[in-house]
């Protein structure tokens, strides 16, 4: 009778261990896709949160602060218990009777380590101040981002036409710097949608050299465009290719100054679309920049509550502040703010300290 009991208990353990053994294994690979797309948006929401922080912060004149998500590393737990009872008669005897009873249980944890690399120190300082390199512009054009979207927010100066300050208080003059500065940028576009202005590189030279080259033979209105382009900028009417420099002194006749922003200058400029509440007007917590926003097409909203829809929110100082979902052209600027701060920091595994911290109970 003991040998059979037991055997009838070793049929019922195989059964459950096969059937509870696939379903752990199809249960772990559901949640590749699903924990995949959750970290991933997860990330993607923390680094525009983080973005859209600094940038308030910089309205405040307060320092920004960058931390970067390293790596995530996720372990699955999987924990099951089975049990069984039940009595087996077995024999000639009339009424006997067997039965088999028992039970299952599986349970299922997740714990996630997640490592920060604060981007700070030398290295990262260097990259913060420096200028953001020409090359860089150009490889995000020749991405499909929008020339005169770049060169808005990363250009300082194009020979004697310079771009507004980017510094926390605005000169007196930076309007009409900005006015003269947008109109170089349109005159800029519209040649190049009339195929008048193209840029080019010259890989055959040790570095290479880059040109602003324009059309020669063109229509009455194209030639007024180019014209003006040239007087803007103090350049040769009889010369149409122009060699791009950084140089501000001694520059030739046919060279054009191209002087970019560094990241902080381009930060610190864009700054200056942040919303101040007027309760913080009021308190002096942040200066007054005139009318001057409207000349940029990139507006960070505030308010006393979290928005119900938003590109982005983060709460700073008692209010919320963020980005309309239907103000497509701030979200382009702070798209492409993201992308050049990517370019521009240092990688992380150059980075330290590395903080890892698990997750959950």
């Amino acid at each position: 009778m003991t040998l059979d009991r037991r055997l009838l208990r070793t049929l019922w353990l195989l059964l459950l261990g096969g059937v509870l053994l696939p379903a752990c294994t199809r249960f772990g690979a559901k949640r590749v896709p699903m924990d995949r797309f959750s970290y991933n948006e997860a990330i993607a929401r923390s680094q525009k949160e983080q973005m859209l922080l600094n940038l308030v912060r910089l309205r405040y004149r307060d320092l920004p602060e960058f931390l970067s998500v390293s790596s995530v590393l996720t372990q699955y737990n999987y924990t099951g218990t089975v049990g069984t009872q039940g009595t087996a008669v077995l024999g000639d005897q009339v009424g006997t009777a067997s039965n088999v009873g028992g039970s299952a249980n599986i349970g299922y944890s997740e714990r996630p380590t997640i490592t920060y690399t604060p981007l700070a120190g030398s290295q990262f300082s260097r990259r913060m101040l420096s200028p953001i390199p020409v090359e860089m512009m150009f490889a995000a054009s020749q991405g499909g981002w929008d020339t005169n979207l770049l060169m808005l927010i990363a250009l300082q100066r194009m020979n004697r036409v310079e771009n507004s300050s980017f510094g926390t208080v605005p000169a007196p003059d930076d309007l009409e710097r900005l006015r003269a500065f947008l109109r170089l940028l349109n005159l800029s576009k519209k040649l190049e949608k009339r195929g008048a202005l193209e840029m080019y590189e010259d890989h055959a030279k040790t570095p290479a050299l880059r040109y602003l080259v324009v059309a020669k033979n063109v229509d009455r209105g194209t030639q007024a465009l180019i014209d003006e382009w040239k007087a803007m900028l103090g350049l040769d009417p009889a010369l149409n290719v122009f060699k791009m420099t950084a140089r501000l002194t001694q520059r030739a006749p046919d060279e054009i100054t191209v002087q970019p922003r560094s990241l902080m200058g381009t930060l610190s400029f864009l700054s200056r679309g942040v919303e101040v509440p007027e309760a913080h007007r009021e308190k002096g917590w942040a200066l007054d920049m005139g009318s001057w926003d409207h000349l940029v097409p990139f507006r960070v909203r505030s308010g006393n509550e979290k928005p119900p829809i938003a590109y982005v929110s983060v709460k700073y100082q008692g209010y919320w502040f963020y980005i309309d979902q239907a103000d497509h052209e701030s979200k382009r600027v702070f798209n492409l703010l993201i992308y050049i701060f990517e370019l521009q920091a240092p990688e992380t595994s150059k980075a330290a300290p590395i903080l890892s911290l698990p997750t959950g109970p």
